[in-house]
């Protein structure tokens, strides 16, 4: 029995359902509630459930787990998809609240699942003391290349060096 059954099984006594066929994949709409999460189960195949309240929002059923999860068009018209979490650490408040707003950015032309590449590919103040040894410290004597290297071996990297470079301010730098 699929998702789709199991769920529709659920739902056709509350009269609160509306099936889609798109290109041999079934989508089902209704109100994503914890009801209709308790009756979703894997079936060899990734389903998605969408939210008749918000367009874009949806449950993503998988093997592992069940996620919370959006879609959207950014401003280049590319069709992009956002996690926004598992089911069981947000609750279904939280994840339509949370889809609420970043479907409102995505209005405002941001693009989260951008914001978030582009996250994971920021500089860390390591790489960046790594980058300076290996490549700012031609011109400087021996000496202050040493104190340097000290300076960033047993204070910069064990402090800060796993934080990405735009996350840094004076504050920080002054304790």
């Amino acid at each position: 029995m699929s998702c789709f059954e199991i769920v529709c099984m659920n739902l056709i006594s509350c009269g609160d359902y509306l099936v889609t066929f798109l290109q041999k994949d079934i989508n089902m709409i209704c109100k994503i509630t914890n009801t209709t999460i308790k009756s979703l189960q894997y079936t060899g195949q990734s389903d998605r459930i969408w939210d008749s309240e918000i367009k874009g929002f949806g449950i993503r059923v998988q093997k592992k787990c069940l996620s919370f999860f959006i879609k959207y068009r950014n401003e280049n018209n590319a069709q992009r998809y956002y996690s926004l979490g598992r089911v069981g650490v947000l609750t279904v408040d939280e994840a339509r609240r949370l889809a609420k707003e970043k479907l409102a950015g995505v209005c405002l032309n941001q693009d989260p699942a951008q914001e978030r590449t582009n996250k994971r590919h920021t500089m860390t103040i390591a790489e960046l003391c790594d980058w300076y040894m290996g490549k700012g410290t031609g011109h400087k004597k021996p000496k202050t290349i040493q104190d340097n290297a000290s300076t960033i071996k047993n204070h910069i990297k064990p402090l800060i060096g796993n934080r990405p470079i735009t996350s840094v301010n004076c504050g920080m730098l002054e304790d």
